[in-house]
């Protein structure tokens, strides 16, 4: 991971239970908006941070991790390293599955620079890519909103 990065495993049971997400599916968009807002906290938004919410297959999360420290605007390439991590990590512990990405930041402009991560973000999971998570949808998390990025655009052949 970059220098000054640092990760965390939320506690689910601690701020959670009240929105009861622990075992129920996300299988709206309106409940994985909540589970996002949930799960991004505000405090770690304020530092810039990536949040990786994982699910099982029948989309109940399993952990929330977070990463925070990250520069206001990432490299992509940065995103990517951090992401690369996550993954190999998640491996060594047999997690994985179905994840919202959520990149978490303190205001709420959506910028070219979240447009570019969000984008690599679906070219690295998107298709049939051998890896722990498979995206199930990627977030920015300002300091009161949340917005779901589109997914891939399909182009009929």
């Amino acid at each position: 991971m970059p220098v000054g990065v640092a990760a965390q495993a939320v506690d689910m049971t601690s701020h959670m239970n009240s929105e009861c997400f622990l075992d129920r599916p996300l299988d709206s968009a309106r409940l994985m908006s909540r589970a996002v807002d949930t799960c991004c906290r505000r405090p770690d938004r304020a530092a810039q941070c990536l949040t990786f919410v994982v699910c099982d297959d029948d989309l109940v999360i399993l952990q929330p991790v977070t990463i925070t420290g990250l520069p206001a605007e990432p490299e992509p390439a940065e995103v990517t390293e951090v992401l690369s991590a996550v993954d190999d990590k998640l491996a060594e512990m047999g997690v994985g599955g179905p994840t919202l990405i959520v990149r978490g930041k303190p205001h709420e402009r959506i910028t070219d620079n979240d447009r570019e991560i969000h984008q690599l973000q679906l070219e690295r999971y998107g298709g049939d890519q051998d890896r722990p998570l498979r995206l199930l949808g990627f977030y920015v998390a300002g300091p009161t909103t949340v917005r779901r990025m589109p997914g891939p655009l399909l182009v009929p052949v």
